[in-house]
């Protein structure tokens, strides 16, 4: 038993070794293989690292350059526009530049070209859902689905997740478990942290904790970031049945104490020494999660000091002491005092504490009235309130898009304007966003163009239009203070004046043409009647004589 305990523990650790040699040795020739022509570039910049079909190691979505990847797979398109991988970064790029409705359709010819990741980024979008993309828990269902059966471990992981949580289909774990086992033998290292939770809590399968934390180590191993909090969970066992977050999961982690007791009692009896060492190494790793020494230590020399009694309650509370003492230390290197409490509770209703703590220091640097409550409550609106401190200090550009409008004179304008905005803090909590200023900004430079009287006179003066603009108060209600907005560039359209005078000539010409015809069709009428009293007449003629013939007259 000992012996068999001792190689399920290491043999992830030789799994993980295996892995990297054999990392180290196909890498280098992967990346040299790629050729220097537009096909290479475009895999260099945009190939994705859960696509199975990678030439190299990948770029995550955070890391991709949208301009360079849209530029250098467009072109790459140009030379092979059936290549249902190409679509798919070609895709990836304009997600990253925001154009979702334009994304989904490359996603949708990368899907319809037969290549797998396209039906598994179209899965994505509909999960999420988005104002072109509407959610749809169906949908995605059916594109992961399209995916996870050909070969996309990443879609077998978010199959495995819908029907965990429930999100458009029933709810049932032994589905989840059954297409996190798959994800999980393709070596994706987040469907193996989720299996491991499976079988740690009995869900979907039959409950094995030591078969459901060897899952979390080799996640671990393998550098899935979240593997190792989960598995300092599965190793925190308490008296309660508190879940514990990890992830997107719970983990229910003990039934009662006496069970527990019953279970390491027994090891203890069939492990002999080897299973006494690892259960004492345990209990050292249980107690050093629940009394962070190091970090009270640290605490106390930074001149933040902390109790080690309330560490070990931010532990019991489920609060990470490390984010809110490294907030804590922040503040107080700062010269900001901000009490623990408040830290505390603002991580428990869903906020980011060290975000809020290093927004608060860089308005205080920057002579910013910032309280912690109003920090907090912009962070829990959903705001980044550390990027709107930096947009305050550094004020941001937004461009409009073209804008057409028609002077007096008949003569169509198409204008852009770059506005310089930057964060109100005060109206950043319910204050409109970057497209009601373009929306408002819009509006101005058309009624600016639209009220000159010639067009060439806002062609000598485009800041007339700006001018006109600013005087309107367009930031009011917004959550930015609109500092200037510089007109970019006027192009002259069509002369829409000219246009449509001719389509008014046309228009008269043809109700002229249509009364002539109806005077002509008159007069013809007339004729007509006319004639027949002539004809009418005629024929009472030989009446009249017939008469005169029977009086006598004739």
């Amino acid at each position: 038993m000992a012996r068999l305990l001792a190689v399920r523990l290491l043999l992830p650790f030789v799994l993980a070794l295996v892995m990297v040699f054999f990392t180290g040795i196909s890498g280098p020739s992967a990346s040299t293989a790629w050729a220097q022509d537009t096909l290479g570039q475009c895999n260099r910049l945009a190939e994705s690292e859960l696509d199975p079909w990678r030439t190299g190691q990948g770029v995550p979505d955070r890391a991709l350059d949208a301009g360079a990847v849209m530029m250098t797979c467009e072109a790459a398109l140009d030379e092979a526009p059936h290549d249902g991988k190409l679509w798919y970064q070609y895709g990836r790029g304009l997600l990253a530049a925001d154009e979702t409705a334009a994304a989904a359709g490359a996603f949708q010819r990368a899907q319809k070209l037969n290549y797998p990741m396209g039906a598994f980024a179209l899965g994505q979008l509909y999960a999420k859902g988005h104002d072109v993309v509407p959610q749809s828990g169906v949908k995605a269902v059916d594109y992961f689905l399209q995916a996870a059966r050909t070969g996309v471990p990443a879609a077998a992981y978010e199959m495995g997740m819908v029907f965990y949580d429930g999100k458009g289909v029933e709810r049932d774990f032994a589905v989840a478990a059954y297409w996190m086992a798959l994800g999980a033998q393709s070596g994706y290292t987040p469907a193996m942290r989720m299996l491991g939770v499976l079988y740690f809590n009995g869900e979907g399968v039959e409950r094995d904790r030591i078969q459901g934390q060897q899952w979390v180590k080799q996640a671990a191993i393998m550098g899935d970031p979240q593997a190792p909090d989960t598995l300092e969970q599965m190793l925190s066992v308490t008296m309660t049945k508190q879940p514990v977050s990890s992830g997107s999961a719970d983990l229910t982690m003990i039934d009662d104490f006496s069970g527990e007791l019953m279970e390491l009692t027994e090891l203890v009896a069939s492990t002999g020494v080897l299973g006494i060492f690892l259960i004492v190494v345990v209990l050292v790793a249980i107690i050093a999660y629940l009394v962070p020494l190091r970090l009270w230590i640290t605490a106390w020399a930074s001149g933040a000091y902390v109790g080690l009694l309330t560490l070990v309650a931010m532990r019991l509370r489920r609060v990470p002491p490390h984010s809110i003492i490294k907030a804590r230390i922040s503040a107080v290197k700062a010269g900001l005092q901000i009490p623990l409490d408040e830290l505390e509770s603002h991580f428990l209703a869903g906020g980011n504490v060290v975000n809020v703590v290093n927004a608060i220091i860089s308005a205080d640097k920057a002579n910013i009235e910032l309280t912690f409550k109003r920090a907090a409550a912009i962070d829990l609106a959903g705001r980044d309130v550390l990027d709107a401190v930096q947009m305050s200090v550094l004020p941001k550009v937004i461009q409009t898009p073209r804008n057409a409008a028609v002077a007096q004179d008949g003569i169509q304008l198409i204008a852009i304007a770059r506005v310089t905005v930057r964060t109100n803090l005060d109206r950043l909590v319910g204050g409109a966003g970057e497209d009601t200023v373009l929306a408002r900004v819009g509006e101005g430079m058309v009624s600016a163009i639209g009220s000159a009287v010639n067009h060439k006179d806002v062609l000598e003066k485009p800041d007339s239009i700006s001018k006109r603009i600013l005087s309107n108060g367009l930031d009011s209600g917004t959550a930015y203070e609109i500092l200037s907005i510089d007109i970019a560039d006027i192009d002259v359209g069509k002369n829409i004046g000219a246009a449509l005078q001719i389509e008014q000539a046309n228009a008269d010409k043809q109700i002229a043409q249509a009364k002539a015809e109806e005077r002509r069709a008159m007069a013809v009428a007339l004729e007509q009647e006319m004639r027949a009293r002539v004809v009418e007449s005629e024929a009472q003629v030989p009446k009249a004589m017939a008469d005169a013939f029977r009086a006598g007259m004739i």
